[in-house]
């Protein structure tokens, strides 16, 4: 018997859930999409279907507040939480609520894994879930015609993270899916095991795939109103930055006047001012390494001519408000 998927069957029973503004800022953006270059499995070769693995980073994960050494991954197929068997109130990341499986019953086609890149302090803890399938498909009709990568990665040093879109089948999901549109589901403190199912908050993205919204759930009874979905799939390369103004200089007051992120980043910054204006880029020993000039609002510029390592961002126009970034 299929086992009973275990955040859907606690929150539908929720009468209501504290109402909290989302505890993070967000930015979304396009970026090509890679697989994971070194791979450990998390399956250890089991055809998968309501998972339950266990996984320790190399360093402390920062979530909703809390630190996770241990990561527990489990039904519906990508909730990532504290271990839920042992403690008594968890923080959860849903990066696509779905019923997943691997979509074959006789050879492995949908690997799960993880892999941990750069160096300390500045690694990055990497889960990929890979052409994943749906169980109510397969159930329903004995095929996988609707697949799905992604992925989430959590950053060591600054208590970020991400959630990258990969290629997907997908056609028809939408018969398939939980709640019938594509979901991203977070919770903090929720108890499982409680009869109220006590939550300090639960929250969605919801609307254009391309430009999302976090929502908060305030009393969920088992559905979730269209802007508290998703309108469609995300495409490939579609990634969710999330941050905290505590943990990462990506975001400073209003009157600096301009921001810069993601930090850490790989090849590409979007940097976004209040007017038009040349940004120059150096390195640790204050030479100049790169300058580019940027028009009023956000633009995307290209890192990948630069080492890995820590840089200064500087406006021509007011180079003492500086913006530290790690180019991974």
């Amino acid at each position: 018997m299929k086992r009973i998927l275990s955040f859907c069957c606690a929150v539908v029973l929720t009468a209501g859930a504290s109402a909290q503004n989302f505890p993070y800022l967000m930015q979304a953006f396009q970026e090509p999409y890679q697989s994971l270059e070194s791979p450990i499995d998390l399956t250890n070769g089991e055809l998968w279907d309501d998972p339950e693995w266990f996984v320790y980073p190399p360093f402390p994960i920062y979530f909703m507040g809390d630190t996770l050494n241990e990561i527990m991954i489990s039904a519906p197929g990508a909730q990532l939480s504290q271990n839920i068997n042992t403690e008594p109130n968890v923080d959860l990341v849903i990066p696509y609520m779905a019923d997943l499986m691997n979509a074959s019953p006789d050879a492995m086609v949908s690997p799960v894994d993880y892999e941990v890149v750069g160096a300390a302090p500045n690694r990055i803890f990497k889960v990929e879930w890979a052409t994943a399938g749906f169980y109510d498909e397969f159930y329903t009709t004995g095929t996988s015609g609707n697949l799905i990568s992604f992925q989430i990665w959590f950053y060591e040093s600054t208590g970020s993270f991400r959630i990258h879109f990969g290629p997907n089948t997908i056609k028809s999901a939408d018969a398939y899916q939980i709640f019938g549109k594509p979901t991203v589901f977070f919770s903090k403190n929720i108890s499982l095991m409680s009869v109220d199912f006590a939550n300090e908050g639960i929250w969605t993205l919801g609307g254009d795939p391309a430009n999302p919204t976090a929502q908060t759930i305030t009393a969920f009874t088992g559905e979730l109103s269209p802007e508290q979905m998703l309108n469609s799939d995300p495409v490939s390369g579609q990634v969710y930055y999330f941050y905290t103004q505590e943990n990462v200089s990506v975001v400073e007051s209003n009157n600096m006047e301009w921001s810069a992120f993601p930090n850490p980043t790989k090849e590409t910054i979007f940097i976004k001012v209040a007017s038009e204006d040349i940004v120059e880029i150096y390195n640790v020993n204050g030479q100049l390494c790169s300058s580019a000039q940027v028009r009023k609002g956000t633009q995307q510029l290209d890192l990948s001519e630069l080492n890995q390592g820590l840089y200064i961002l500087k406006l021509k126009s007011n180079p003492q408000v500086s913006k530290r970034i790690t180019r991974l």
